[in-house]
Order: C-alpha cells, then sequence, then structure tokens
C-alpha cells in the first residue's frame, strides 16, 4: 500500500512539473522580415475578381444590379429602392425599358414587391448583360421555390448561391442552371 502511494506521489510530481516547464515562455527565435506590398487598388480589385463590360453604362449596371441583389438577399427594402434608383438612372439612357422596371423597383417599399419586379427585370436583362460582358463569368442562378414553387432566376459573378428571393431564411436555395463566360 506504502509503495502505491509513493508511485502515485511521484507521478503527480513529475506531471507537475512537465506542466510547469512546458508553460514557461520559450525565448523567441527571430522571425524573418516580410516585406510589405502596396494593397492593390478597388479598381484593380474589381478587375481582378468580377466580369468586366464592354462599356462604363454596362459597368456601372453591373454595379447597381449586384448592389440590388445583394440588397433583397439581406431583406433590406430601403438599401434594394437605392440601388434600384442607381440602376434605374445608369439604364435610362440606353435602356429606357430596363431603365424603367428598375425605376418601378425603387419606388416599391415591400421586399416581396421588390423581388418580384427584380424577377421581371432578370428576364428582361439578360441580352443586355450577357451581350455587353467582355471578360469573365456571368452566372445565370435559379431558386425552383420563388414565387409559390414557380421559381425564379438571377445573375451572379460568383457560382456561390446567395438566393435574393429568400434572404437568409433559405439563403443558399438554388443551383447555377447557367454560365456565360468570354
Amino acid at each position: 500500500m506504502q509503495t502505491m502511494k509513493t508511485i502515485l506521489r511521484n507521478t503527480l510530481a513529475l506531471a507537475c512539473l512537465t506542466l510547469w516547464v512546458s508553460c514557461k515562455e520559450k525565448p523567441q527565435q527571430a522571425q524573418p522580415a516580410v516585406e510589405s506590398q502596396p494593397a492593390p487598388s478597388e479598381a484593380a480589385m474589381e478587375a481582378a475578381t468580377g466580369p468586366r463590360f464592354a462599356d462604363a453604362s454596362a459597368s456601372d449596371a453591373w454595379k447597381a444590379y449586384m448592389d440590388l441583389r445583394l440588397a433583397l438577399v439581406q431583406t433590406d427594402a430601403q438599401a434594394a429602392s437605392g440601388a434600384a434608383g442607381q440602376l434605374a438612372e445608369v439604364l435610362g439612357q440606353g435602356q429606357p425599358a430596363l431603365g424603367e422596371l428598375a425605376g418601378k423597383i425603387r419606388d416599391q417599399q415591400d421586399v416581396e414587391a421588390q423581388r418580384a419586379l427584380f424577377s421581371e427585370f432578370i428576364g428582361q436583362s439578360e441580352t443586355f448583360f450577357t451581350e455587353a460582358l467582355q471578360e469573365g463569368t456571368l452566372y445565370k442562378q435559379y431558386c425552383p421555390m420563388a414565387f409559390g414553387n414557380k421559381g425564379g432566376y438571377w445573375f451572379s459573378d460568383v457560382d456561390e448561391i446567395r438566393n435574393p428571393y429568400f434572404g437568409d431564411k433559405m439563403l443558399k436555395c438554388g443551383t447555377v442552371s447557367a454560365t456565360h463566360t468570354k
């Protein structure tokens, strides 16, 4: 019995000593110097990550469209209205029918009404965006459950699904149904 107590005491003492030694600060080794690179400009980041379009009008329309889509993903009617206003302004001259439809989205205060008009906008804008695409990929995405299981489409610059029709309720519901690449 005495030897068992001695073994247990010695084991406990050894465990405490090991813990104490391992917790002591070790001298730090010199880290190699890392050269800092200047941060890329916002324009360079956009050019590297998103699609490029044939003209500034189409690029501005795409940016406003993406802001609108994100606002709908976030179920933010006010932000969607602001982004749709930008989209209407950009499209007003060269694409009056699309500009008018974006203006209708702007004028709505209810996010569900905005989403319904957004779906209509998608149906009418596909040719505009795909013909103006100069470089990169547009992903046409689809949610089969939107609008009472009738389904709804949208465009994205990435293949990851972020559903503008359900927002955080069903954020990842959908699939990529087509890609347009140049």
